[in-house]
């Protein structure tokens, strides 16, 4: 069975590409922000318009009338003060600081411009009750924003800090310490339960004095405080579906392993999740339990915008994975399959560590999927094509 290796190739982009690209960001940035803008002031003038003036269309006619002045007047201002991001991102104080001024001034213009030429506005107090909540409302809108953004940001912080830690577990020494020989105890397989599982692990456990992690756990973080290239086995009894970064798991577990160090890993594939559902449930309750199921936890985390409120009320917990998936995923952070077993409607699998992960996050989910090319005059492209084979896939093409 081959090993996986990873190739990582960088491509310098040209200042006129850098420049492109930036513009368009900026470009979209700015339609972004002044979308959000013509949304927040409206869904206020709705509401108020429905509060006060109920179904008098003709009072609801200059309402809005009224309001579409202040907008432009607000879009002119707003443009003054280059309130949208166009060029750059601004902090949170800064934009909030914008937003005020433009406010502000845009208000005070349409007030000045009603009283300087006698404009006959009827309730103008509620008007200004109108633009007081718009500024709120747009307030609002502009903290969640910017929460998001800094989450976001967070986000990419802990992918870098991954990363870091593992390039450095790729190239810690082989050789291990006598610290590092010493930082568990002996850990036997006591506390294993079932007979089948032992059986397994015990069956590639020949070798004498294994430096051995026995473990029940979904999180990276109970692997990283021991040292790398310290263990000859990792054994996780808890399956990997319940992990909330399953590739960045594998990957961890792949530095703390010796070369050829064994890890032990079950899953709960598509099947044996849809056995498990119809012996639970009646034979046609099943079979509609299995589809909401498949389509709730399956095929929602890849649609664009439904994933994200799919993550945020699952957060990942007990997500179906096709075998294949399980398997190329393993592939793909440096593992080759040992042997494999179904015990107690799971898949059991006995990795090999051969190589260093591969580091792929660009894996897509979904119906389409997206894939680099080289176009006229080798200039790379991005083509769209229809879906034909699971996630991971590509690094099982040998096995």
């Amino acid at each position: 069975m081959s090993n996986f290796t990873s190739s990582h190739t960088n491509t310098a982009k040209s200042p006129v590409d850098e420049a492109k690209t930036l513009r368009k960001k900026g470009n979209k940035r700015f339609v972004k922000n002044l979308v959000w803008e013509i949304f927040a002031l409206f869904c206020v003038i709705i509401i108020v318009s429905l509060l006060k003036y109920g179904n008098h269309f003709e009072q609801i006619f200059r309402f809005y009338i009224s309001n579409i002045i202040y907008l432009l007047i607000l879009l002119v201002v707003s443009f003054g003060f280059n309130k949208y991001e166009r060029k750059e991102k601004v902090g949170f104080y800064r934009a909030v600081d914008k937003y005020f001024k433009s406010w502000l001034i845009t208000t005070a213009i349409f007030i000045s411009v009603v009283y300087l030429l006698g404009i006959n506005i009827s309730n103008l107090k509620w008007l200004i009750i109108t633009y007081g909540s718009f500024f709120l409302f747009e307030f609002a809108l502009l903290f969640l924003r910017y929460s998001f953004r800094r989450s976001v940001d967070m986000e990419k912080t802990r992918e870098d800090e991954h990363l870091r830690i593992i390039q450095k577990g790729i190239q810690a020494q082989e050789e291990i310490s006598v610290d590092a020989k010493h930082q568990t105890p002996i850990v036997g397989l006591k506390s294993i339960r079932n007979p089948e599982i032992k059986e397994l692990i015990q069956s590639h456990s020949q070798k004498e004095h294994l430096n051995r992690l026995l473990f029940f756990t979904f999180s990276q973080f109970n692997l990283l405080p021991y040292i790398d290239k310290s263990f000859d086995q990792i054994i996780n009894l808890s399956k990997i579906n319940r992990i909330r970064f399953i590739n960045k798991f594998h990957e961890t577990a792949n530095i703390k392993l010796c070369q050829g160090g064994l890890y032990f890993v079950c899953a709960e594939t598509l099947d044996q999740r849809k056995k498990r559902i119809y012996k639970k449930l009646p034979p046609i309750i099943g079979q509609i339990g299995w589809f909401f199921d498949f389509f709730a936890h399956r095929v929602s985390p890849r649609l664009p915008y439904i994933r994200k409120f799919y993550f945020l009320l699952w957060m990942h917990w007990n997500k179906p994975l096709s075998y294949t998936e399980t398997l190329g995923r393993l592939y793909s952070c440096g593992f080759e399959l040992v042997e494999e077993k179904v015990i107690d409607n799971k898949w059991w699998f006995v990795m090999r560590k051969v190589s260093a992960p591969a580091l792929n996050y660009d894996a897509t989910y979904g119906l389409l999927i997206k894939l680099k090319r080289l176009g006229k005059e080798g200039k790379p492209i991005k083509v769209y094509k229809f879906r034909t084979m699971h996630p991971y896939s590509e690094f099982l093409q040998e096995l």
